[in-house]
């Protein structure tokens, strides 16, 4: 399965909970691929990803078209506050 994050990447956008969901995820031994496409808040990249990341997920730079993207998506995972 894929799940899907959007937005920059920082904590209003929740990416913080993206990341532990993805870890809990691998920890658990699911087969469950995430992936953010958005640019990394700086602080947060640096305060939040000091730890190694999780295999499962993937960062994606911002882009303009992510039509593909969603369209192979299982899910959207809104993490927004």
């Amino acid at each position: 399965a894929v799940v899907l994050g959007l937005g920059y990447a920082d904590l209003r956008k929740g990416i913080d909970t993206f990341l532990e969901t993805a870890r809990l995820a691998h920890a658990d031994g699911a087969d469950i691929a995430f992936v953010w496409i958005g640019r990394l808040e700086r602080a947060v990249g640096t305060w939040l990803f000091g730890e190694d990341l999780p295999p499962n997920l993937k960062l994606l730079d911002f882009m303009p078209d992510v039509g593909a993207h969603v369209e192979v998506a299982d899910l959207l995972y809104m993490t927004s506050r």
